[in-house]
């Protein structure tokens, strides 16, 4: 008997007797999905189609695989339907809607189901923005018939995050500021921009005198449906700047630390006639009884 003979009858003794474990079906399945995964990464779109069929297969409950399964089919050409039903089961199965429908709905598209692949559009809008899928859409061939309907363009407009009318209401506020008090004196400088793809309105203050500095984040809860202020500056006093929160009240910004400060603060923003910007702030210590100016200025906008 050879060497490599009697090495082979010596595992398979050794296996019959339960001392070697045979290959598991999760090692395999394992490699399986390392080398789907592999093909992915590799833009190798009908290796990855076969491997993920193989991979559904073994695991039927894997929403990834499903998914991707549905993501191969359709970049290697293959049959649209079969890359619907795989992203159909992927979101079955719990996979994240926006990609989910995207794939269904791009599907439909080049079926030439343009009324459907809308539809389905429309109903994941329904679950709130999804700025992955509002991107997508807008660079996608596929959508090229219907891109220019009012239906797709308000579907990319709910799929935007930050875009409805309650994130600008605040917009008023932006620009580049001289601050000035009531009689015209000097307060100092601010700077309010837009940022995070307009989801945020950033304040950067510089007093005129005495080297204060500060900065708010100022943004639109949509859960909530209330504008919040986070302040802090160069003092390092941070009890000093409670959270504001409030909104929109006849055209002004008004925005308030709430009943359970002492004392409460209450600053109001308003647009004027002429365009500038007037910042008043109002203190309580009586739970509202009487109320206090603590704080008056005009924002004049810098000459460009």
């Amino acid at each position: 008997m050879t060497t490599n003979s009697r090495t082979a009858t010596f595992a398979l003794i050794a296996l019959s007797l339960g001392l070697l474990a045979a290959p598991s079906v999760a090692q395999d399945t394992d490699d399986l999905a390392a080398r789907a995964t592999a093909a992915i990464v590799a833009s190798e779109w009908t290796q990855a189609a076969e491997l993920y069929a193989e991979l559904t297969a073994a695991q039927p409950e894997n929403a990834t695989a499903w998914y991707r399964l549905g993501l191969a089919t359709g970049k290697s050409g293959g049959d649209s339907a079969a890359a619907r039903a795989a992203f159909e089961k992927a979101a079955e199965l719990g996979f994240p809607a926006g990609p989910a429908f995207f794939g269904i709905a791009k599907s439909h598209a080049l079926d030439g189901d343009s009324e459907t692949a809308m539809g389905t559009l429309e109903r994941l809008a329904e679950q709130g923005p999804a700025r992955f899928v509002a991107v997508q859409l807008e660079g996608d061939e596929a959508f090229g018939s219907i891109s220019g309907t009012e239906r797709f363009k308000a579907v990319v407009s709910s799929l935007t995050p930050c875009s409805s009318a309650e994130y600008r209401q605040f917009d008023f506020w932006l620009g580049n500021w001289d601050v000035v008090s009531p009689q015209g004196q000097a307060l100092g400088t601010n700077l309010v921009t837009e940022s995070m793809d307009g989801c945020l309105l950033l304040e950067n203050w510089a007093s005129a005198t005495g080297g204060q500095k500060g900065m708010s984040i100022n943004y639109y809860d949509d859960a909530k449906g209330t504008w919040s202020q986070i302040y802090r500056d160069n003092s390092g006093n941070i009890a000093q700047w409670p959270e504001l929160v409030g909104g929109l009240i006849d055209g002004a910004m008004v925005l308030d630390s709430g009943p359970d400060t002492n004392p409460r603060s209450k600053w109001t923003w308003s647009l004027g006639s002429d365009g500038r910007v007037r910042q008043m702030a109002e203190s309580t210590s009586d739970g509202g009884e009487t109320w206090a100016v603590v704080w008056d200025s005009y924002y004049v906008r810098k000459q460009e």
